[in-house]
């Protein structure tokens, strides 16, 4: 290869890679706004249903439900205020949502409806980091989902 086109396909690789860093960098900010979304809206819905109608098994995830929306509210923090943190603003899929559907979805009777349900959930947490546009966070939320399933799927039996 040419020195000149040496040049030019590293100018070219330059390029696509700021493009992908902003891609990256706009994509955990909406992960964020959508973690922080969802996770805020049930958590009213277990206020509701905990405290104002008392319902002791919604009472029961209270706890579980809070800290889960304080730790997207702080992920959603990071990814808005520090967008060169992104890619810890991502992982939270794998190491707070993931792990926060299986402690929630665990404790819920019956089991078996609960597995079901925590399998779309996993889904639609790889379909989130797909977003990021980083294979190795698509496989850790993947990886993690499935071994957490199979965990749900043993205890329901």
């Amino acid at each position: 290869m040419s020195a000149p086109a040496a040049a030019a396909n590293d100018r070219t690789d330059a390029v696509l890679a700021r493009a992908l860093d902003k891609e990256r960098r706009r994509n955990a900010r909406w992960l964020g706004s959508i973690r922080l979304a969802c996770v805020g809206a049930i958590f009213a819905v277990a206020l509701w249903q905990g405290l104002a109608r008392g319902r002791a098994d919604w009472r029961a995830e209270l706890p579980l439900f809070g800290a889960y929306a304080l730790l997207s509210a702080a992920l959603a923090l990071v990814a808005w205020r520090r967008p060169s943190l992104h890619r810890p603003a991502a992982l939270g899929l794998a190491f707070v949502d993931v792990p926060m559907a299986f402690l929630i979805q665990g404790g819920a009777a019956p089991a078996a409806p609960a597995a079901a349900f925590a399998l779309g959930l996993f889904c639609a947490f790889v379909l989130l980091a797909a977003l990021a546009l980083d294979r190795g966070l698509v496989v850790a939320v993947a990886g993690a989902g499935t071994v957490l399933e199979v965990v749900l799927l043993r205890r329901a039996g």
